[in-house]
């Protein structure tokens, strides 16, 4: 069946090709400029974005491959293949701006505006985008553009719906993403090292108060190497990365990201034509990952509608007056557990990954110019929250600190529980001073990231100003 898909995707390869065309002038030769059967790098180039548009991304990355190992690296060919690779991860650019729309909350104009302005911003004219549909449709047979191409295997949104969840700022900004990446059980299951345990907790209670039941609190993996090549996700956005670090300003490659300042990614010595679609690229691939390893750091277990932190805190509001000695099993377990989960002493930890894959979305964004602020705004106000936090600490703002802060942003409506149970154990001679001084104990421990000035450090409870 004839499609017309190619003239959707043709906007989208038009990222990389715009400048290229529009040189061409109007009495330009497409069928020469499309030759499928140009075995030159140029007709390569050109097959394989005919292949990528009709959604044949092994084909357009065989391809697009062909010509950097023939003739080496060029920009152009590089940031083609680094949208095969976003497009085999199941990212598709346009879904995710209107997604990041829906979500902003300073978008002042219609969803469909803002993607014309994207569109009108870094696509060639619908003149050209018309041609090269209709000669792509003139040739053969289009076949349906694959929905998800990451994984063979039955795939799985990981967690439920969110709603009445208690998270907040980033957290749910994240939350709210999750869909523009699909995963199969079996690649959800490698996010984590394990099942929350008795001995993660310095006590090492006998059982657990707040994580008890089974896989209601998952630990996260560490984010390295294997675990990239093993979630065939975040291997082709690791490869869409790899496509374009070298053309990519150095300015935004910071010493965190260690995957961008290998040898692969030094500058190149020429005058990019491509820099706003090879920044583009970086930013949507860094975001994807995000979104993928907030799947296990915001844990949602199975037949829950709330995230594991979330539904820890329901459970301690329950807490009657009575069960001190649980409310201070359960303050231990979340010190142990949050400690664990926004790990900030690992540069891999899942959360100081996401935090720096999310530094380096608001850095590509900053480098397009005339960037939509409905389509960024979500992303870079929501990370500004973490680092106007984290700038506070000492050191400043860094990898560490960042997820420090983002730690205690999605706690903090835990914390504020916690606070009022301490300081209503206290009164009235309910709890002894041993039972007082462990809450506290445990609460300093919990907040001991917080500024001084934040919420979670004012809700302080009046039995812990000792401590």
């Amino acid at each position: 069946m004839k499609i017309r898909t190619a003239v959707i995707r043709a906007q989208l390869i038009t990222l990389l090709t715009g400048i290229y065309l529009a040189g061409c002038g109007g009495t330009t030769n497409f069928n020469k400029i499309f030759g499928q059967n140009d075995t030159s790098a140029d007709g390569k180039f050109n097959a394989a974005m005919i292949a990528y548009d009709r959604g044949k991304f092994e084909e357009a990355e065989k391809l697009a491959s062909s010509v950097v190992a023939t003739n080496g690296l060029n920009e152009r060919v590089s940031v083609l293949l680094g949208y095969i690779h976003l497009s085999q991860a199941g990212v598709d650019p346009f879904v995710l701006a209107r997604k990041l729309i829906d979500i902003s909350k300073s978008s002042s104009s219609s969803s469909s505006a803002s993607s014309s302005a994207l569109l009108e911003q870094l696509d060639i004219s619908p003149t050209t985008a018309e041609t090269r549909g209709e000669l792509a449709e003139n040739e053969y047979d289009l076949a349906p553009t694959p929905q998800n191409s990451t994984s063979s295997g039955s795939s799985t949104s990981t967690s439920g719906s969110t709603s009445g969840s208690t998270s907040s700022g980033l957290s749910s900004v994240l939350v709210k993403l999750q869909d523009i990446i699909s995963l199969t059980e079996s690649e959800r299951d490698k996010l984590f090292l394990r099942q929350f345990a008795t001995t993660d907790v310095s006590t090492s209670p006998s059982e657990l108060t707040l994580f008890g039941s089974s896989n209601e609190l998952m630990l996260p993996n560490e984010v390295n190497a294997t675990l990239r090549s093993n979630i065939q996700v975040l291997n082709y956005l690791d490869k869409a990365l790899a496509d374009i670090c070298a053309f990519v300003d150095s300015d935004i490659i910071t010493t965190e990201a260690q995957r961008e300042t290998s040898t692969k990614c030094t500058a190149t010595s020429y005058s990019r034509k491509y820099a706003t679609q090879a920044h583009f690229v970086w930013a949507l691939s860094h975001l994807a990952e995000a979104v993928t390893l907030q799947r296990a750091i915001l844990y949602v277990p199975d037949g829950s509608s709330k995230t594991a932190i979330d539904n820890a805190n329901t459970k301690v509001t329950t807490l009657g007056s009575s069960d001190l000695n649980t409310l201070i099993n359960a303050m231990a377990e979340i010190v142990a557990a949050t400690d664990k989960v926004f790990d900030a002493s690992n540069s891999k930890s899942m959360t100081q990954t996401t935090l720096t894959d999310l530094q380096m979305v608001s850095l590509g964004f900053a480098k397009i110019a005339n960037m939509p602020a409905n389509i960024q705004s979500s992303i870079t106000s929501a990370f500004t929250e973490i680092t106007n936090v984290s700038k506070q600490a000492s050191g400043g703002i860094s990898a560490a600190n960042n997820a420090k802060a983002f730690k205690t942003q999605v706690t903090t409506t835990l914390t504020k529980s916690l606070s009022s149970k301490i300081q209503s154990a206290a009164t009235g001679g309910k709890a002894s001073t041993e039972q007082i001084s462990k809450l506290c104990t445990s609460y300093s421990q919990l907040t001991a990231d917080a500024t001084s000035g934040s919420s979670v450090a004012q809700a302080k409870p009046a039995a812990c100003t000792g401590t």
